[in-house]
């Protein structure tokens, strides 16, 4: 395996950090997995919430007319509100944790190299 590069990985994260790319690039794939999950929940369901808006021809969530409705759907934007904040969070927290991972699987390659 070639040694993993520190100014590919942070690319990656810039680029495609929240599809969890590079986590792939890493081969830690259920960490890249479970980016790549969250992100479909959060665009599926801002995928919902807009179609909602959409078929109710309203540019805000207060204007829906059944109050019911209105109620479960701002649960659900909130959520989803959280949820996205979630993921800035984590994904801050990858930026320092690409670092460790790139050096601890480096030096594991070079330990590898050396006794062989």
């Amino acid at each position: 395996m070639a040694k993993k590069s520190l100014f590919a990985a942070y690319l990656l994260w810039i680029f495609t950090g929240i599809f969890g790319g590079h986590r792939w690039y890493l081969r830690k794939r259920w960490g890249a997995a479970i980016h790549l999950l969250f992100f479909c929940i959060y665009l599926a369901t801002l995928a919902y919430i807009t179609g909602l808006m959409i078929e109710y021809d309203i540019d805000d969530l207060n204007l829906i007319p059944d109050p019911e409705t209105a109620n479960t759907y701002k649960v659900i934007e909130t959520v989803v509100n959280y949820a996205f904040f979630l993921q800035v969070i984590y994904l801050k927290f990858d930026l320092f944790w690409i670092y460790f991972a790139i050096k601890k699987q480096n030096t594991l390659e070079q330990a590898t190299e050396s006794a062989s």
